[in-house]
């Protein structure tokens, strides 16, 4: 609850054989504690597919350059704690994904773990604290949006389930446990 958290440029120019391209990361961030202070990078991806992994290489290596020291002809680069929402999925979409390294010194990898919206239920959310999910909620009723729609009864379920869901979200702001400006961004996103 002291830690210092610093939003982070979001745009990263990509050199490509002398071609700079703009990129734009979803999350990037840094998280004081004390003397400590660590990278973090987080991508949504509404669909998975084989690109995201190469992204997510390319704005990880540029924020560890970004971040980088250079003492006595050392370079030193950090690379971020990663990860990746995935607001859509399949049961090919991994849990983990890997970057493996190999270099004339060694071989280095490291993993960005996923996290798949549409396998956390409501409840889930608030007991985990999982609150920044809430918005992407009705992902999990995608495939069933047009019956919801042409059907009465399923359309009152889902307001009675968002009625409660804005319910829950007062009364934590009511008990101090989120701000007022919290509250109302989750409700207007959502």
């Amino acid at each position: 609850g002291t830690d210092t958290i610093n939003l982070e440029e979001n745009e990263i120019f990509i050199n490509f054989f002398g071609k700079s391209t703009k990129r734009i990361t979803d999350s990037s961030f840094s998280i004081e504690t004390g003397n400590e202070k660590r990278h973090y990078h987080i991508e949504c991806q509404s669909s998975s597919d084989g690109s995201m992994i190469i992204r997510m290489y390319e704005y990880d290596s540029q924020i560890a350059l970004k971040h980088s020291t250079l003492r006595d002809y050392v370079l030193e680069v950090e690379f971020p704690e990663s990860a990746v929402i995935f607001l859509r999925h399949n049961k090919n979409t991994p849990d983990t994904m890997r970057i493996k390294i190999n270099t004339p010194g060694g071989k280095v990898c490291y993993d960005i773990p996923t996290l798949k919206v549409k396998s956390y239920d409501i409840d889930t959310i608030f007991k985990k604290n999982l609150l920044f999910l809430i918005p992407f909620y009705i992902f999990t009723y995608e495939d069933s949006l047009e019956e919801i729609d042409n059907t009465e009864e399923k359309l009152f379920q889902l307001m009675k389930e968002y009625s409660n869901i804005v319910l829950r979200l007062n009364m934590l702001c009511e008990e101090g446990i989120i701000t007022e400006y919290m509250y109302k961004t989750i409700c207007q996103l959502s």
